[in-house]
């Protein structure tokens, strides 16, 4: 089976690069044996369709946990099929490629590059206008080389499934089935390592750093606060865990360099519940582009739960003209006894909405801009928060900054 080698990284660029995740649903990946194998071992479902029944083995080999046979697959003639992929990777085109947009989940997207099954498209604009289907082009002759470049370094810098050990793979993957209710936001409890790249716990993504030569104090709306201590001193060698954990710094030129370590095991480094041992070392370096923005670099080493470290981007901007306000988590609390099921049940309790219902909610939706604003490295932008949002016949579309 021939690989084209730039097509087949430009295919998973354009869908995690296009701020598509690929969290639920089947993942269709057709004909393409490396990118079998990267999805794979992303820990992605795949299923492979080939029109050469003798593969299906060698396509199991490679990582494919189910494998259709194109010969044999009735494709129907309805303009919605049963939902079923919520990614899909063509290099057949035609008949293929008509029958994968009507079979998209709602948000489902489609990286085609191919034409061996034809030319022709026979499909309608439903799958596009009621289920918000994306369909990405893929040209590697003349994709420019800064996006080859973007998709190969992202593809470096992911941390894998395999580079997390079981004990925090098992951790994480019952936070996500529990819906988070173990959380720090949704337990009142201070974020620890996680401040550095949400901003705060109260959504607002606010926080005041206050500077001396010898201190600098990073003070929260939920009341926590952090030292960072420029004296020189070294970090603790046997520190007693704690929520904020011990931080050192100093610059290098016009960069503040920070040391932290002694975090309590029980915080999360981020909203999706990836956990961390209490050997946890952070790094982060802060450097002031200009009067209004802030540019962060947060790398995270913690060698009991992951195989080697990883980077954060972060980028904060200045806020000179509003105050933050004081939040209390615990104050009329209310929200634990309405968080309730599993993340499992959403398939189990699925419902369809007619059209006519999802076409009352066509308009434009605004929110204010966050402060304080995320990015993993080395593939800047890929998880921005949307300041803008457009429900077109109820496709959803994000304006990032």
């Amino acid at each position: 089976m021939p690989v084209d080698l730039p097509s087949t990284l430009l295919f998973l660029g354009r869908l995690l690069l296009g701020g598509v995740f690929l969290f639920a649903g089947l993942r269709n990946i057709q004909n393409a044996a490396f990118l079998i194998q990267l999805m794979a071992a992303r820990g992605y479902h795949v299923t492979a369709l080939t029109g050469k029944d003798a593969e299906h083995d060698f396509l199991r080999a490679l990582g494919a946990t189910d494998v259709l046979s194109r010969n044999g697959l009735q494709m129907g003639t309805k303009p919605l099929e049963k939902p079923l992929w919520a990614g899909a990777v063509d290099v057949v085109g035609g008949e293929t490629l008509a029958w994968l947009t009507r079979t998209m989940i709602y948000g489902g997207c489609i990286a085609s590059s191919g034409l061996t099954g034809g030319t022709d498209l026979h499909t309608t604009v439903l799958p596009f206008i009621l289920r918000g289907v994306k369909l990405l082009g893929i040209d590697s002759v003349m994709c420019p080389m800064a996006t080859r470049l973007q998709v190969w370094q992202r593809l470096a810098s992911d941390l894998k499934p395999e580079e997390i050990s079981p004990w925090a793979r098992e951790t994480l993957e019952h936070r996500r089935e529990d819906l988070g209710k173990d959380g720090m936001q949704v337990r009142c409890l201070p974020l620890g390592p996680a401040y550095a790249t949400s901003g705060d716990s109260t959504g607002s993504e606010m926080m005041r750093i206050v500077q001396t030569p010898q201190l600098i104090v990073m003070l929260n709306p939920d009341l926590t606060y952090r030292q960072i201590f420029l004296d020189g001193r070294a970090l603790e060698s046997e520190p007693n865990p704690s929520f904020m954990g011990y931080s050192v710094g100093h610059w290098d030129h016009d960069t503040l360099v920070v040391e932290s370590a002694g975090y309590s095991d029980r915080t999360w480094l981020d909203h999706d519940g990836h956990p961390h041992s209490e050997a946890l070392r952070m790094t982060e370096r802060y450097h002031r582009r200009d009067v209004g923005h802030l540019d962060i670099e947060v790398t995270l080493s913690d060698p009991q739960a992951y195989a080697r470290p990883w980077t954060v981007a972060v980028r904060a901007e200045l806020l000179p003209d509003t105050e933050m306000i004081e939040f209390v988590c615990n104050e009329n609390e209310r929200s634990l006894e309405h968080w309730v099921g599993k993340a499992s049940d959403e398939q189990k309790k699925e419902v369809q909405v007619a059209p006519g219902v999802l076409a009352k909610y066509v308009g434009t939706y605004a929110e204010q801009a966050p402060f304080w604003r995320t990015y993993l490295l080395p593939s800047e932008g890929a998880s921005a928060r949307p300041t803008g949002l457009t429900a077109t016949h109820c496709e959803v579309f994000g304006s990032w900054k």
